[in-house]
């Protein structure tokens, strides 16, 4: 009733916002080499670890130096090796 101008936004609900689990981009120097599912509530450090014993990151990194693992929380893990 009334016009639609003067109507309110409608409202959200941010718990329904929230996911279980999320998808992670894993890069080895800038290029994407897997994803990964992961719970929401992950630490960087679990993260790290978690990349690290990837077989598709291994076979990139092996026989190089690990130079910086940077992780974008929520969205990647990229490994810097060299």
């Amino acid at each position: 009733k009334g016009v639609i101008s003067s109507a309110s936004w409608p409202q959200y609900n941010e718990v329904a916002l929230k996911r279980d689990e999320i998808e992670i981009v894993i890069q080895v120097n800038g290029k994407t080499r897997d994803k990964i599912s992961v719970s929401s509530s992950i630490t960087d450090e679990e993260l790290k670890k978690m990349t690290g014993e990837l077989q598709s990151v291994k076979k990139w990194i092996e026989g190089k130096t690990i130079r910086k693992i940077i992780v974008v929380p929520g969205r990647l893990v990229n490994v810097v090796a060299g």
